[in-house]
């Protein structure tokens, strides 16, 4: 595997088979394009943001400090149980929109 960030410019060109003038003939280009396709990304699958505040329920401890909420509400420690439902409600939807606006920030800097 070829470290490209260690080459200087002319190994880089010199591994790619290209020259810092002129670049590719216009039939290695073509034929490179029909090797290795386009040099385009892959649009990424969309997520629906519910389903991203569904899997915050995956982690352990979130479901542990549940347990704890519907615990203290069982045995009287009303005050307990809201400041607990309060902390998971609070912190788990700002977490699962965080991903879904990643791609809509990097669309605009781009």
């Amino acid at each position: 595997m070829v470290l490209w960030h260690q080459l200087d410019a002319s190994a880089a060109l010199a591994q790619l088979a290209s020259d810092a003038d002129r670049g590719l003939s216009e039939v290695e280009s073509r034929r490179r394009l029909g090797e290795y396709g386009a040099n385009e990304l892959e649009a990424d699958s969309r997520v629906s943001p519910v389903i991203l505040l569904l899997e915050q329920f995956k982690n352990i401890l979130v479901v542990i400090l549940l347990v704890a909420v519907a615990l203290s509400a069982f045995l009287g420690y009303t005050l307990e149980a809201s400041a607990i439902a309060v902390i998971c409600t609070s912190t788990s939807p700002p977490t699962a929109c965080r991903p879904w606006h990643w791609p809509l920030t990097l669309r605009k800097a781009i």
